[in-house]
């Protein structure tokens, strides 16, 4: 792990490699926003299509992933597709395009069903 010392209005980057970008990366910036008492706010920076988390939204992100991803192995698509409705997970990468194959509709018509575009 790096830890760094940074005092307020400074920032830190990290740089994400992307061969899809012109220069050849992502940039990412946090910055430490203020300090009270044993507390210290960030701001962090970051292009739309980045998710940025704090660390228990990503487990409970990840815990009901698994059961999507479970549910649709065990062909139990309905509860898979009760999920997005429900907003208990957002499709990521190929969750959309498994779950289209296995219920034989479109993407496209899945996403025109929740309520969210993806």
């Amino acid at each position: 792990m790096l830890v760094l010392s940074r005092q307020k209005n400074e920032e830190i980057y990290i740089h994400v490699p992307d061969s899809n970008e012109k220069d050849g990366y992502r940039r990412i910036s946090f910055m430490l926003v203020d300090i009270r008492g044993e507390k210290a706010r960030v701001g962090i920076e970051a292009e739309n299509d980045i998710s940025v988390y704090r660390k228990e939204v990503w487990e409970e992100i990840e815990r009901n992933r698994r059961t999507f991803n479970e549910y649709l192995s065990d062909k139990d698509w309905n509860e898979a597709y009760g999920m997005l409705i429900n907003k208990k997970h957002q499709p990521k990468g190929k969750d959309l395009d498994n779950l289209s194959n296995v219920m034989g509709v479109s993407v496209g018509a899945l996403e025109a069903s929740l309520e969210y575009k993806i």
